[in-house]
Order: C-alpha cells, then structure tokens, then sequence
C-alpha cells in the first residue's frame, strides 16, 4: 500500500492504508489496508470467473514488470561505478560483518539464504488441475521461471549495487532501495522510479494471484481426497473454478 500510496502522491491517509499493528513516526494508528482489500477482492473475483481470465491478468502483469525490469538493466548498465564493486565480497574487518555468515564466503551463503525466499512461489501451481498436460508442462513452467529469474535477478543487482554503493541500503527505511539509487545518482531518469515503482506493485499483485489460485487448488485436491470439507471441491456451475474456497481464503485473509 505504501508504494500506491506514493504514486498516488500521499493521497490516502496512513489510517486506511494500514493495519492495526502499524503505527506512524507522527503516532498515527492504522485501522484498515483498504488498497489491499480492494487488490484481494478484484484479484479473488478474476480467479473465480477463470484459469483463462487469470492466465491473462498474469501475463499482462508480468510483462509489465519485466518490462520495467529490462528498462532498469539497460538504462542503469551507464551509471556503473566500478569502484562500487571494490571490494566485490565483504571483508571480515567490516565493522558489524563480524559473525561468519556476515563476511566472506559464509556472507554470500547467508545472502543466499535470504535469496531464497524469492523463488518461494514457483511451485505453487504445480497441483493445478488445468494443465493440458502435467507431466510435461509443469516442469518446464516451473524450471523455466526459475532460469528467467535467477537471470534477471543477477543482472539487476549486478546493475544496482553497480550504480550505488551497497552500504548506503543498510538501515532501516531503506526499503526502496531501487528508486533511492535512481533519484540520487540517475538524474534525468527520475521517471524511471516511477516506474520501478509500479513494477513492484504489479509483482505483489501477482504474487497474490497465483498463491490464492495456487492454495485453492491446493484445497480442491485435498477435498477431492476427503482430507477437508467437499466444500472445497465445489465448482461454479458457470465459470466451473472452485469458487467457494477461493471466497474462502479471501474471508481467512
């Protein structure tokens, strides 16, 4: 929400477009996250009218984003700074890089360990009953995603910490690193944060897309089996797509 709050120039107040949990540096207390609800329920209703309609958001959406993605790598490759990459791996006299896996090569397994949590995701349509043909198609979907991102994951931060120096994304609020580097050493490219910006917001979008078709699939097989309700595993008389759990989930969420 934060990022479609600063697209939309701050124009909906922290109380609505934050939880109950969160609180502002002014004091602020959330009370709902309307942009995220509205998101849940268009993304809910586009995965009960069909895999085909759902197919389709996803593909605009992804290519909108690595799009926006490609556009970074190209223009930024211009502004690297080679002295950036010195030293390419933390030393151990770093001052807070201390413990083994903060320095060296127990540093790059740590960051892997972190990187990881990126490519969470992959399988979660692997149990879709909409597969024309499973055994073939799943894993070059699955194994293919992972080649084309590890890719572009390479090459972007290759590209950003090119361009700034990483030190200067340690820290709380650092959060948006990518726009930080744009705004501060890409002048003249400023609408490309812009950009970055709605690339990030339609990768959550997608992200929420595919794990509620992913988890209501999941379901559907379960009750199949008789593990959980055959409420499940009801279909839509229309649209054919297990609707009920997909109105489910988003009640749970």
């Amino acid at each position: 929400s934060q990022y479609l709050n600063s697209l939309l120039g701050g124009a909906i107040p922290y109380e609505f477009c934050h939880g109950p949990f969160e609180t502002s540096v002014n004091g602020v207390t959330g009370i709902i996250n309307i942009p995220a609800v509205i998101i849940l329920i268009i993304v809910t209703l586009i995965l009960i009218k069909g895999m085909e309609e759902s197919a389709m958001v996803n593909a605009i959406i992804v290519f909108v984003k690595v799009a926006i993605v490609l556009i970074f790598i190209a223009l930024g490759w211009g502004f690297i700074n080679d002295a950036n990459y010195t030293p390419f791996v933390i030393p151990e006299t770093m001052a807070g890089h201390e413990g083994w896996n903060r320095h060296g090569w127990g540093g790059i397994l740590g960051g892997a360990g972190i990187v990881f949590f990126a490519f969470i995701g992959f399988d979660a349509v692997s149990t879709a009953q909409e597969a024309k043909n499973p055994k073939r198609d799943m894993p070059i979907g699955i194994l293919g995603s992972l080649v084309i991102c590890t890719i572009l994951f390479v090459l972007f931060s290759h590209v950003l910490t090119g361009i700034a120096n990483w030190t200067e994304f340690k820290g709380e609020g650092r959060e948006a690193s990518v726009v930080y580097a744009i705004n501060k050493y890409m002048i003249g490219y400023e609408w490309l944060g812009t950009l970055i910006t709605v690339a990030i917001l339609a990768g959550f979008t997608s992200v929420i897309l595919v794990m509620l078709m992913g988890q209501s699939r999941v379901f559907f097989s379960m009750s199949k089996d008789g593990l959980i309700s055959k409420v499940f595993s009801e279909l839509h008389p229309k649209f054919r797509t297990p609707y009920k759990s997909n109105l489910i989930l988003l009640l749970c969420v």
